[in-house]
């Protein structure tokens, strides 16, 4: 995980210090879908969420899901899909190649 030196913005203008630079971009990217987060860092997003974030289907996530190819994800109940954000951190860490 790669500290950042200063502060960045998050949502609302509120500063999350010490954020990775991956979470720093997910509170941005959600910023800018227009997710509200109330003034706080989520822990966790939607399929939905995660779908508009990485610009992919909802659908193609939950083809991800059932091969295996896809972010770990939390099921909550019969239904819902959540997704830490640090587990997703670590999953595109393991993707990215310079």
């Amino acid at each position: 995980m790669t500290d950042t030196t200063s502060p960045g913005v998050g949502v609302n203008g509120i500063l999350l210090a010490h954020q990775s630079q991956v979470e720093q971009a997910i509170v941005e990217g959600l910023k800018k879908l227009g997710i509200k987060t109330d003034g706080k860092f989520i822990p966790f997003l939607t399929p939905k969420q995660l779908a508009q974030l990485l610009n992919l289907s909802e659908k193609t996530l939950e083809r991800m899901r059932k091969d295996g190819s896809g972010p770990p994800f939390t099921k909550i109940g019969n239904k819902r899909i959540r997704y830490s954000i640090p587990k997703l951190e670590t999953w595109l860490k393991e993707r990215t190649f310079q």
